[in-house]
């Protein structure tokens, strides 16, 4: 390669871009008018799927339902323990120790 060819291809790639500017606007813009939301777009992915996931989902989510509520039911409160020291109602932790006797009325 000689000097004339590094030459040229040095100001080929120096110079400025020839492109039609209102082509280039309307394309761009023509673009941003015909561009999807992501909902429409994730919508039509998921479209041809959904019944699968709906006919596997449904037992999962009754389960999880089901299993909820009965472990809510099923759950107990924990009777209050005095020597838990750490709990905040605790009658020997240590602010229960150091701060001021409540007035009784």
């Amino acid at each position: 390669m000689n000097d004339q060819e590094l030459d040229n291809l040095l100001e080929a790639v120096t110079r400025s871009p020839e492109i039609d500017q209102r082509a280039f606007r309307d394309g761009v813009w023509a673009k941003i008018d015909n561009q999807e939301s992501w909902l429409e777009r994730i919508q039509k992915a998921l479209r041809p799927i959904m019944p699968a996931i709906g006919v596997r989902a449904a037992p999962a989510a009754l389960a999880l339902v089901v299993g909820g509520l009965s472990g809510a039911a099923l759950a107990q409160p924990s009777p209050h323990d005095d020597l838990a020291v750490f709990d905040a109602d605790s009658s020997y932790s240590i602010v229960a120790m150091i701060a001021a006797p409540k007035d009784k009325h």
